[in-house]
C-alpha cells in the first residue's frame, strides 16, 4: 500500500514535542499530502495510539475494558 512519503505520522496533539515531531500530523502536512494526492482522501498512516510510543510526552491515555461479555 502506498502511503505519503512512506512515514506513519503521529496525532498526538497532546504531546510536548508535536511542534517540533518530524511525524507530526499537522494542517501543513495534510496540505501538502492533498496537494500529492489530488484531493483529501489520501492514503496516510498514522499511529492508532500516540499516546503508546516511546517519544510521547503528555498525558497518557486510559483505555478502560467493560468486563464481562
Amino acid at each position: 500500500m502506498i502511503h505519503y512519503k512512506d512515514k506513519t505520522f503521529c496525532t498526538g496533539a497532546g504531546c510536548a514535542k508535536f511542534n517540533i515531531c518530524d511525524r507530526a500530523l499537522t494542517e501543513r502536512v495534510l496540505q501538502e499530502v492533498t496537494k500529492w494526492w489530488g484531493n483529501a482522501n489520501a492514503p496516510i498512516s498514522r499511529y492508532s495510539d500516540p499516546t503508546q510510543l516511546e517519544c510521547y510526552d503528555g498525558p497518557k491515555q486510559q483505555i478502560f475494558l467493560r468486563e464481562g461479555k
